[in-house]
């Protein structure tokens, strides 16, 4: 007999604004636009009903962010006055933002994903739409004089204090992974390297296993100290997007497109540091690629 805990994957307004859709033999399925904007405008829209799906299904829903321009601008569109999207939501008050990680700096520094996303969207949402602050829940921010502290202890330290959120949302609204709240969508940036959250191709966090949320030293990207979901929590949601927009995304998207089955999922025998992080994310209902025209060039 179905019931509430068998999500299956469900279709709205903005999906169905794609050019067209290509099934891959991982399993995920992508998704073309024309370009970006139009990209970000469906996926708004699709985000909205997602969220209305989830707060019909069970009273509430559980969003894991991310930055970046497509992350940020994601949010944006959400945000925008004259498309009226938050208004279409039936209750902010039943949503919780998560992130799927996040740069170790000061809680004020504008290069935070939380700060760009409470910029963009949250603070309205807070202000004028009935997001509880308790709500929103970013990452830890980097304390004051870490740097001339053990900086693995300070960012191991921040690692479980999320995780200890987590598992405290999860006792409320359990996924399928009891240490987590149940994700109903998963939003992630891939980079043109194939890292997604900040697990990176070649570092050690993509074969990490036993744990949620885990701490990034030596990041090929600025700053080097991040936090990052594990490749287990990330797996963990119902949804899993991966926005991948533009010609210099073509890498990572040529990738999935190609490939001819799932690449081994983490803790199975094979060579997880030579596989691009953003082929191994995937969701329990369904993985889907976001890309535009430009993602699809050669070159």
């Amino acid at each position: 007999m179905p019931d509430n805990d068998t999500p299956t994957a469900s279709h709205h307004g903005g999906l169905a604004r794609a050019m067209r859709r290509e099934s891959t033999g991982t399993g995920a399925t992508v998704a073309v636009f024309p370009d970006k904007a139009q990209l970000l405008e469906a996926a708004a829209v699709e985000l909205v009903a997602v969220i209305n799906r989830a707060l019909d299904q069970r009273g509430r829903a559980q969003i894991v962010l991310t930055g970046g321009t497509s992350g940020i601008g994601l949010l944006a569109r959400l945000a925008d006055p004259q498309k009226n999207l938050l208004g279409q939501v039936t209750d902010w008050s039943g949503v919780q933002l998560w992130f799927g990680d996040e740069r170790y700096l000061d809680a004020t520094d504008a290069q935070r994903n939380a700060r760009q996303a409470w910029d963009a969207l949250v603070g309205t949402l807070v202000a004028s739409y009935g997001l509880g602050r308790e709500q929103f829940h970013p990452m830890p921010a980097a304390p004051a004089g870490h740097a001339d502290r053990d900086h693995h202890d300070v960012l191991a330290t921040s690692a479980e204090q999320y995780a200890t959120e987590l598992a405290t949302a999860a006792e409320r609204d359990p996924g399928v992974d009891q240490r987590l709240p149940r994700f109903d969508v998963v939003l992630l940036g891939v980079g043109e390297d194939g890292h997604v959250a900040s697990l990176f191709p070649g570092l050690p966090g993509v074969t990490i296993t036993g744990r949620t949320v885990i701490p990034v030293t030596g990041s090929p990207k600025p700053p080097p100290e991040r936090l990052s979901l594990s490749l287990e929590a990330l797996n963990s949601g119902d949804n899993v997007w991966l926005f991948a927009p533009g010609a210099g995304k073509a890498g990572p998207v040529g990738a999935v497109r190609s490939a001819d089955r799932p690449p081994a999922a983490s803790g199975q025998q094979c060579a997880m540091d030579e596989v691009l992080p953003a082929l191994v994310v995937r969701g329990r209902v369904e993985t889907l690629w976001w890309v535009d025209e430009q993602a699809l060039s050669e070159g």
